[in-house]
C-alpha cells in the first residue's frame, strides 16, 4: 500500500518496465523538439553566432560581444525547448518574450559590430536574415499555444 505521492514515486521508479517507458516517452518528446522548424531554425542561429564570435578580434570590447551573443543565442536554443516542454499558456509566452528579447538583443549586437568596424558584413547580414526566417517561424509557433490551457499566477501578465 502507497502512503503518499512519494511512495508512490519511488515504487514507481523503481518499477524497471515504468522507468524504460519513461525514458522512451523523454527520449520521443525531445526528438520531437529537436525536429521541430523553430528549433532546427534557432540551432541555426546558435552556430553561426558561434562562427561568427570565432572570428572577432581577442581585444576587451569584443569578448565582451562574444560573451552576450553567445548568451542569447543559448538563451534562444533553450527557452524554445522549455516552451515546448510546458502546456500552461502563460509559461509557454514567458518564454516566448525571452526568446524575442534575445533574438532582438543579438540584432542589436550586430548593429554594434557594425559600428565597430567588424570585418565581415557579409555573416552579419546572414545572421539578420536568419533571425528574419526565425520570426516568421516564431510568430507562426506562438499562435499555436492554447489560452485554454492557462493557470494565473497573480501577476496578472498575459491575461
Amino acid at each position: 500500500m502507497y502512503w503518499n505521492d512519494e511512495d508512490l514515486f519511488e515504487a514507481a521508479f523503481n518499477d524497471e518496465r515504468i522507468r524504460e517507458e519513461a525514458l522512451r516517452d523523454i527520449e520521443l518528446e525531445r526528438g520531437r523538439i529537436a525536429a521541430m522548424p523553430i528549433m532546427l531554425k534557432a540551432r541555426q542561429i546558435g552556430r553561426l553566432v558561434s562562427y561568427i564570435c570565432e572570428t572577432l578580434p581577442a581585444e576587451d570590447l569584443a569578448h565582451h560581444y562574444r560573451e552576450i551573443m553567445q548568451g542569447d543565442a543559448g538563451v534562444i536554443i533553450g527557452k524554445v525547448a522549455a516552451a515546448e516542454g510546458c502546456t500552461v499558456y502563460s509559461l509557454k509566452m514567458e518564454n516566448a518574450v525571452l526568446i524575442k528579447l534575445a533574438a532582438k538583443n543579438l540584432l542589436s549586437q550586430m548593429s554594434g559590430l557594425r559600428l565597430l568596424g567588424y570585418s565581415d558584413a557579409r555573416y552579419i547580414r546572414l545572421l539578420c536574415e536568419e533571425i528574419e526566417e526565425f520570426r516568421a517561424l516564431f510568430v507562426a509557433w506562438i499562435s499555436t499555444f492554447d489560452r485554454r490551457c492557462d493557470m494565473r499566477d497573480g501577476w496578472g501578465i498575459f491575461h
